[in-house]
């Protein structure tokens, strides 16, 4: 064993505090970046469970979705634990800037001092990783075992709304990249954390460090103007400000880690506080139950046209839907029906009749000049209600004045359509044309059933 290993062997047994202190850095630096490890694995299982191998159709954005938020999170920890650490080292290096003193007379180099510093990390490391390993895997599994139990509402709210068999959980799940990645990124934070230290020290003379000069010492002198300061807090203070003042590395540190401490807490906070609007997203806001039913289509492309056609195989019929109306009245439940035909038709707008607001929308109608519209269609009890509301006369056709879209990643609903307009022109896939006079308007506010809740017109 070479002789610098064996001189910071022996610091460590002789000052046990300190040594404890950086094992525990140590160690929770890396159990931390262990859980976000067993969160990545664990989603990663999750994911590849659920959609394959490589994510489906969306593979890359899922990619990201595990990606940025680990990333992010890795950089907060290794900052940091890179603040605190070196300040630890920095502490351990000052406490024997003496002892270096004395190995410089004897002919000791630069080198060696650092290379006693480093070797004071490598120590550490041997035992803290190892338990912070051990420690980060039982935070990372109670940490996903908690988060299961909020994607298994998910899961429950999914098999109700999709009315099939339906298999969507977070297992806890290790491999050996969790531990080799966790391992090899915190002995990297150790090392680069103990090098800046070892590097101050290594470059001082052998006269200051008998002097007993710390590492974040000033060497000049300094002039501190500090009345102020003791008139309002006292001469402890002005002593305090004054160390500070020639000490700045120390409290740098100490700035730097709160900051970070802190930021890493927001951050926590507000993925918590996502999660939590996501659950009340989920969380049905009314007592109705609804009941979706999707029909298969057929897709080609008009031969006359070239535009793409869908044609519904197995559309809901009023034979159907009063059949369900009366099995479902013995029980005493009131049951109305809301379709929606999304395929058949396109709208062809005329600007004279939009609003400002949609005129801001960006593509808000394809190459042909046609925007996406909804054919909604509703039971007779329903649709007199909805006459009634917008003060139109039974039979009329209503315009559901609404637009939602969404605006860089925010989710926009507009109206798009001024109050005076009374016709829309559709067409077709085959562009067959048809225009359709408006008897009456629903704004937003006015869709008061639960059943309204999906449509996106």
């Amino acid at each position: 064993m070479k002789i610098t290993a064996q001189l910071a062997l022996s610091q460590m047994k002789v000052n046990k505090k300190r040594t404890i202190a950086g094992i525990f850095a140590i160690a929770l630096a890396t159990s931390l970046i262990t859980t976000v490890m067993c969160f990545v694995t664990s989603a990663n299982k999750m994911l590849t469970d659920f959609l394959g191998s490589d994510y489906g159709e969306y593979g890359g954005a899922y990619s990201l979705m595990l990606a940025i938020p680990a990333l992010l999170l890795g950089i907060l920890i290794a900052a940091m634990s890179i603040t605190v650490i070196s300040n630890i080292f920095s502490a351990s290096a000052n406490k024997r800037i003496q002892e270096f003193g004395i190995l410089k007379c004897v002919g000791a180099t630069g080198r060696q001092i650092r290379a006693s510093v480093i070797y004071e990390s490598l120590w550490l490391s041997l035992t803290a990783i190892p338990l912070g390993l051990i420690a980060g895997t039982i935070f990372g599994y109670i940490s996903v075992k908690f988060t299961g139990h909020f994607i298994s509402d998910i899961n429950d709210a999914a098999k109700e709304i999709i009315m099939r068999p339906f298999t969507f959980s977070l297992p806890f799940h290790i491999s050996v990249w969790t531990y080799l990645f966790a391992g090899v990124f915190s002995f990297c934070i150790v090392v680069f954390s103990a090098y800046r230290p070892a590097k101050k020290v290594g470059k001082f003379t052998a006269i200051q460090c008998v002097k007993g000069i710390g590492a974040g010492t000033v060497l000049k002198e300094i002039q501190v103007k500090d009345s102020f300061i003791q008139k309002i807090f006292g001469c402890e203070s002005a002593i305090a400000y004054k160390n500070m003042k020639r000490n700045k590395y120390g409290y740098k540190a100490t700035i730097r880690a709160l900051s970070l401490g802190i930021l890493l807490f927001l951050l926590t906070g507000g993925l918590s506080g996502q999660a939590k609007e996501f659950q009340e997203w989920m969380t049905p806001k009314s007592k109705e139950m609804m009941v979706d039913y999707s029909s298969n289509y057929d897709t080609w492309v008009n031969a006359k046209t070239g535009k793409e056609e869908r044609k519904i195989s197995r559309p809901v019929t009023s034979d159907q839907y009063n059949e369900i109306t009366q099995k479902l009245e013995k029980y005493g439940i009131d049951v109305y029906g809301v379709g929606a035909d999304t395929f058949t038709y396109n709208a062809l707008l005329d600007k004279n009749t939009l609003t400002e607001d949609m005129l801001q929308v960006p593509k808000f109608s394809d190459d042909n000049g046609e925007t996406r519209t909804e054919i909604v269609t509703v039971d007779d009890e329903l649709y007199k209600k909805l006459c009634d509301r917008a003060g139109a006369e039974y039979g009329s056709i209503l315009l559901l004045n609404t637009y939602q879209y969404n605006d860089n990643g925010e989710y926009v609903s507009i109206k798009p359509f001024k109050d005076d307009v009374t016709q829309i022109s559709l067409i077709n896939a085959a562009n067959e044309k048809n225009t359709l006079t408006i008897g009456g308007i629903l704004e937003q506010s006015d869709l008061k059933e639960y059943g309204f809740g999906e449509m996106t017109p």
